[in-house]
Order: C-alpha cells, then sequence, then structure tokens
C-alpha cells in the first residue's frame, strides 16, 4: 500500500478530507481540504439547501504561508 495522490478538479485543485452533514430538511454543510499542485492549500466550507445556490467562502494559504504556520 502506498500513498494516493488526489485528483485535481477543475480549479486546480484536489480533495483530500471533506465533511459532510445534511439534514432530512435538505440542508447541508460541507468543509473540505484542498491542496493546490504547488502544495497551497484551502479550506472550503459551503451551506446551502438543496436545488438553491450555496454559500461559501475559501481560505486559502500558499505554500510558503503553510509553512511559516507550521514552522510558528
Amino acid at each position: 500500500m502506498g500513498v494516493v495522490k488526489p485528483t485535481p478538479k477543475e480549479g486546480g485543485r484536489a480533495s483530500v478530507v471533506e465533511l459532510f452533514h445534511a439534514n432530512s430538511n435538505g440542508q447541508y454543510k460541507k468543509l473540505a481540504v484542498e491542496v493546490f499542485q504547488d502544495g497551497g492549500l484551502a479550506l472550503v466550507l459551503k451551506q446551502g439547501e438543496k436545488g438553491k445556490p450555496d454559500d461559501g467562502i475559501v481560505f486559502s494559504l500558499s505554500r510558503g504561508e503553510a509553512i511559516h504556520l507550521m514552522e510558528a
């Protein structure tokens, strides 16, 4: 068994972790950790209701910023 590289989506990021919750009313929340090919990463939070546009926020860090945070 080895490490599997995630497949990038059309935005150039690949999901490495996804947490998803939905209730019976069709409302949902999703948190994903995505990585860029250059080593940066993004935390993507979305919420909404099935069949309607979702609300979301993306917090992204370049590879250098992520390294700096790890070293602090």
